[in-house]
């Protein structure tokens, strides 16, 4: 099958002209396709501009030759700067040969990762990272996990990555060993994935074409390198092979792209004269991608070998050719470590310092120190998007036994009390204001100073913070929150977002508690905290899940007939239901929930109840029924036949940051069962997903179906563009013209 066929087949006639055709899918940068000389690229190493931006521009110079050489670590990367050139390879051979493996396959992409951090921490110049076919395993087939990967590289100051079109090779591309093409239109869509991830426009995707190399032909390399351009590759790395430079100069010859997405080259076995022909052909960037490490095994192995014959380093100690002084290792570090320092940007503001607009925030790992220093050594809560970042940072420096994610806020402080009891230090909870509800009843007859006076410092997410555009019920529980702490006799203010404030708040709020012997609460606004990134593979993909939430939504979707009305509990679930909706270009008719977390299946129940003719189906999730645990006897109790309970399992609380929910080990179909359930299973396949709900249609119920999926939602995921008195309305009139339900359907 041909390009063109393959990228049909995928995604239609229209979308293939697209991709093939003279028009790009989306324009490049305004810059990528200007002409950069010698002088504009020098211009911006000296002004410090972001190493992507450097390297955007070394890349598409189009009047002189640059080259960019290997390293492997940083002390390799600081030599590869001192010598002169202009970018590193991050090569992925030469990386897994330093860390004893045969093929990048073998290194874990973190592994790599943190390799290229070291070198990037410590030079100026741009890296181009060679992913090798890391970001062609099954780990990175999805959307959601290839963007994940490019966030990471982007994160950690890298300039760029080379994505292989082929896969299969447990070696490298110097052994003949069977490779195998990756189709052209999935690896488009790869492409496009990664430019929508990405923060930065100068960051370079360079799409490897190795057609050449696999014999696969001229025509098939040009066809393959118009969709990649087309799909947001910036520049094109153009595999060698020996003896096919007839190909090689056909190819860039009939390469009309050049100023758009240049061609870059790796020289490793090329002659001055061969460069030549190819730089008069279009090539002016070439890779020097292994020398390095090839170099430095011959030295070692001379020196290692020298050595032990004569047992010992004294014969080539004086010798600086082979073995350089320690000095010399200092000297390195130092200078480049000068070299950076003297690369970070100054901003300066003559003589107008209006340092009261610069944004502050506390730092997670500051203000546990504080808390610790305080003997608060024990924390528990309900994840909140607002405190995402000392939540995540508690949880990665925290012993498992003392931070417990609770299943709703009045279980938090019933934890907090117990731990206070048992050691009398003061304990952290942690939560959302819209939990504050859960959490009255507890406040007022447990820790309350009239009842048992329990000290406990509440940590309160504040959303719907009046001025700040937020959700209708945001706002209703951010305007009163102040209020309602206030008549529950909880002080409280507001934490500061500077670290010295902060610490001075926690004196002020350690003294109440103490003097009280009860709650004081701080008040969270948003950005306090300041970025805190965990570095973790997702639960889903640890335990083998492939299966995405909004495949599963879709799937119930197809399933529906006019006789069932949809439910969808609050967060992404019921904002992917609403896009795919206007996806798909149907009217809005189901209830999408907006706060009022875990009552998704008590509104259910209600309907159920009240109109037994019609087929109601409730998505709910696992954060969100553990919060309401209870709702499942109801159910079972009162046998509603007309009620099916779809329970999407992603083991996350995933809208306010991924922590974990425990609904991964919970085994919520045995619960189901003795909650009194007429039917139970789960599913994580989607094959066994349309055959449950079709078995779910002829079942009586209630019936209850959990679908194990893994975390994440699309980057443009949005809100509901209509208010939430609309969705009643909408979804009322739906539920009065639903059919009813046949016993043969």
């Amino acid at each position: 099958m041909c390009i063109r066929d393959s990228i049909n087949a995928e995604y239609g006639e229209a979308l293939c002209l697209m991709l093939l055709g003279a028009r790009r899918l989306r324009p490049p940068p305004v810059c990528a396709a200007r002409l950069y000389s010698t002088d504009q690229v020098q211009s911006s190493k000296r002004s410090l501009q972001k190493k992507a931006t450097v390297l955007r521009q070394l890349l598409h110079a189009q009047d002189r030759q640059s080259f960019i050489m290997e390293a492997h670590n940083g002390l390799s990367a600081r030599i590869v700067e001192e010598a002169g050139f202009e970018g590193i390879w991050a090569g992925s051979l030469a990386i897994s040969a330093t860390l004893g493996v045969r093929s990048d396959e073998e290194v874990s992409w973190n592994r790599v990762l943190e390799v290229v951090d070291s070198m990037a921490n410590c030079t100026t110049i741009p890296i181009l990272l060679d992913a090798g076919k890391q970001l062609n395993h099954d780990a990175y087939a999805s959307t959601k996990g290839v963007q994940r990967a490019i966030r990471k590289m982007e994160s950690r100051g890298i300039a760029g990555v080379t994505l292989n079109d082929s896969y299969g090779r447990r070696s490298n591309s110097f052994l003949d060993d069977d490779d195998l093409m990756v189709d052209a239109a999935e690896f488009c869509h790869k492409l496009q994935a990664c430019k929508e991830a990405l923060n930065s426009v100068d960051f370079q995707l360079v799409a490897c074409v190795n057609s050449l190399v696999d014999g696969e032909g001229v025509e098939e390399a040009l066809e393959r390198a118009e969709a990649y351009a087309t799909a947001g590759a910036d520049a094109l790395l153009l595999a060698t092979a020996r003896g096919a430079e007839g190909e090689l100069q056909s190819f860039l010859a009939g390469w009309d792209k050049a100023k758009e997405c240049p061609v870059i080259m790796v020289g490793d076995t090329m002659s001055r004269s061969k460069m030549s022909i190819y730089s008069d052909l279009g090539v002016k960037t070439f890779v020097w991608s292994n020398q390095n490490m090839r170099s430095s095994i011959a030295s070692m192995q001379k020196v290692t070998k020298r050595i032990w014959q004569d047992h010992g380093p004294q014969d080539i100690s004086g010798d600086p050719s082979t073995l350089v002084p320690v000095q010399e290792v200092f000297r390195l570090n130092k200078d480049a470590e000068d070299k950076v320092l003297e690369a970070a940007p100054k901003v300066w503001n003559r003589a107008r310092p209006i340092d009261e607009m610069t944004r502050n925030f506390v730092h997670p790992a500051f203000f546990l120190k504080q808390l610790r220093e305080r003997k608060t050594e024990f924390f528990t809560g309900v994840p909140d998007s607002i405190l995402r970042d000392v939540c995540q940072y508690i949880d990665d420096n925290v012993a498992e036994e003392n931070h417990v994610i609770a299943a709703n806020e009045g279980a938090a402080i019933g934890l907090a009390a117990g731990h206070y009891l048992a050691t009398g230090n003061v304990p952290l909870v942690y939560f959302q204001n819209s939990g504050l509800g859960n959490a009255v009843n507890p406040l007022l007859s447990l820790p309350h100073k009239e009842v048992y006076g329990i000290p406990m410092l509440l940590l309160i997410g504040w959303r719907g913070e009046p001025g700040k555009r937020d959700e209708p019920h945001h706002h209703v529980q951010g305007r009163i929150m102040e209020k309602m702490l206030e008549m529950m006799d909880v002080p409280c203010q507001v934490l500061p977002d500077w670290n010295q404030g902060a610490a001075k708040v926690l004196d002020e709020a350690y003294a109440r508690i103490e003097k009280d012997k009860a709650p004081y609460a701080l008040l969270v606004k948003r950005a306090t905290f300041s970025r805190y990134d965990r570095d973790f593979e997702e639960l889903g993909d640890l335990e083998g899940y492939t299966l995405r939430r909004q495949e599963a939504i879709e799937a119930i979707m197809d399933g529906c007939n006019n006789d069932t009305a949809i439910l969808a509990t609050t967060g992404f679930t019921a904002r992917e239901l609403y896009e795919m909706r206007e996806d798909r270009g149907q009217p809005q008719q189901d209830f999408l929930q907006a706060g009022s977390m875990g009552l998704t299946s008590s509104i259910s129940l209600g309907l159920a109840l009240a109109k037994p003719d019609v087929r109601f189906v409730c998505l709910d999730g696992d954060g969100a029924n553990l919060m309401h645990l209870g709702t499942m006897q109801t159910i079972g109790k009162t046998g509603a036949q007309n009620l099916c309970h779809v329970l999407i399992n992603n083991g996350s609380h995933d809208s306010v940051g991924g922590q974990p929910s425990g609904g991964y080990g919970t085994d919520f179909v045995n619960i189901a069962k003795a909650c009194g359930y007429a039917n139970a299973e789960s599913v994580s396949d989607p094959d066994d997903l349309t055959t449950a709900i079709q078995k779910m249609k002829l079942a009586q119920g209630p019936n209850f179906l959990e679908v194990r999926v893994v975390g994440g939602a699309r980057p443009t995921l949005q809100r509901p563009a209509i208010s939430c008195a609309e969705i009643r309305d909408i979804f009322s009139k739906h539920v009065s013209q639903c059919d009813p339900i046949h016993t043969d359907d």
